[in-house]
C-alpha cells in the first residue's frame, strides 16, 4: 500500500504545481517535488538517498499515468525523470476545481493541492490525500 500512497501524494503535488502555474506550462522535474510534511517513518527524506530515489521515480510514474490518461500534457525526456511543457488539459483542470464536501474550507481540490507543498500546511493526512484524489480522478 505505500507505494499508492505515494502515488497519491505525487498526484497530488504535480497536479497542485501544474494548477497554481496553469495556464503555463512547466518542467517537472521529479527529483525536486518537494516532500510533504506528512510525518514519515524517515525523519528526513533527503537524507535517506534510497527513499528519496524511490520517490522520485514513483512521483515520475505518477505524471505518466497523468499524461496517459489525459489530466496533463507535456513531452517525456528520454534518459531523465523528468516531463518537460507540462500543463493541465481540460480534463486535468475540470478534475481540480471541483469542491469536495469534505473539505471544511470549501476550496477547490487544484487550490488544496496547490498548497501541499508549502510549510503552512499542516496536519495533513495521507487519508484526507486519497480521498481529494480519488474525487479528482474519479469523481468520487
Amino acid at each position: 500500500m505505500k507505494n499508492i500512497n505515494d502515488f497519491d501524494t505525487g498526484v497530488a503535488l504535480i497536479m497542485g504545481m501544474l494548477y497554481e502555474n496553469f495556464p503555463i506550462p512547466i518542467d517537472i522535474k521529479t527529483s525536486e517535488i518537494p516532500e510533504l510534511n506528512i510525518k514519515e517513518d524517515d525523519s528526513d527524506i533527503r537524507e535517506k538517498g534510497e527513499r528519496w530515489s524511490e520517490l522520485s521515480r514513483i512521483y515520475y510514474y505518477s505524471a505518466i499515468f497523468l499524461l496517459e490518461e489525459g489530466y496533463i500534457r507535456g513531452e517525456r525526456v528520454k534518459g531523465y525523470i523528468v516531463l518537460n511543457n507540462c500543463c493541465l488539459t481540460s480534463k486535468g483542470l475540470a478534475a481540480l476545481q471541483q469542491i469536495p464536501e469534505f473539505m471544511k474550507s470549501k476550496k477547490a481540490i487544484g487550490e488544496w493541492f496547490s498548497q501541499l507543498g508549502k510549510e503552512s500546511v499542516k496536519d495533513i493526512t495521507i487519508d484526507g490525500i486519497k480521498a481529494a484524489v480519488s474525487m479528482a480522478l474519479h469523481g468520487s
